[in-house]
């Protein structure tokens, strides 16, 4: 019974720290695999999700330190995946509101102007209306529905080979308390461990993004996980409650922090 009661307030204390802050950053350890975490509170008024493009637009690539110091972000993931040779994204992209890309395939992040957060798998993205978001990101492999492990990627509209290859990941997921999870994985994983992880941090709903030499992660005005080549699109997250930091603040150079923080 003592036992019970010291696990329950340790729980409540847990719970009161993690809501000090509305966008936090981890370095954990799931299923035996190292995994860096931002989880962001959409309950919050302060926390808004978008994503940021090359200044050039759509069909070109800037390095990832370049979108990150031009948008000053809280936190920031690798987006969709693009065509390295026409550099145009995969997927959809919708930013305030508006179509910045059109993309033809896989799974959708959207967002609600009142922060509400899904993922709408590819087979059922023909019946939605994308003008009812704030914010899009697709062209990403469904990981996780209804609280379920859910790979098909072929039935998605994904072939490629080195997709199905252990690689470096990132993924974006939703829990059923409507905290986005922006997850980045440096050691090579299939898709099915990458599923799993998103499962055992809580995510009802969970896709992959682009990953291997794509693979990024800023957070606590780092980057956690650099990547080695341009990118196209960062899925980003500001905290209005902390507009403080300027961009000449951000220090775009690696690190590999192993404590749990909040973003300052």
């Amino acid at each position: 019974m003592k036992t019970a009661y010291i696990a329950v307030l340790l729980c409540a204390t847990c719970s009161v720290c993690a809501g000090s802050s509305s966008v936090a950053y981890t370095k954990t350890t799931v299923s035996s695999v190292p995994v860096h975490v931002v989880t962001a509170n959409l309950n919050s008024g302060c926390v808004r999700v978008s994503v940021v493009m090359p200044t050039r637009g759509r069909g070109s690539a800037e390095p990832a330190s370049k979108l990150v110091s031009r948008s000053s972000p809280r936190a920031a993931l690798t987006g969709t995946f693009f065509d390295t040779k026409s550099l145009l994204p995969t997927g959809d992209i919708v930013i305030n509101g508006v179509r910045a890309h059109k993309g033809s395939v896989g799974s959708a992040l959207c967002i609600t102007k009142d922060n509400k957060a899904k993922i709408v798998p590819a087979k059922y993205r023909s019946h939605f209306d994308e003008s009812a978001f704030e914010t899009v990101l697709a062209g990403g492999l469904t990981l996780v529905y209804d609280g379920k492990i859910s790979l098909n990627p072929r039935a998605e509209g994904f072939s490629d080979p080195h997709l199905f290859r252990y690689n470096r990941r990132t993924a974006v997921g939703v829990t059923k308390s409507n905290k986005l999870l922006m997850v980045s994985v440096t050691k090579r994983i299939s898709l099915n461990k990458l599923a799993k992880i998103m499962k055992e941090l809580g995510a009802c709903e969970a896709m992959l993004l682009d990953g291997g030499s794509s693979t990024a992660m800023f957070a606590n005005g780092h980057f956690v996980c650099e990547p080695t080549r341009r990118l196209t699109n960062l899925l980003v997250v500001y905290d209005t409650a902390k507009t403080e930091t300027s961009k000449k603040n951000v220090d775009v150079t690696a690190e590999k922090p192993d404590t749990e923080t909040p973003l300052r």
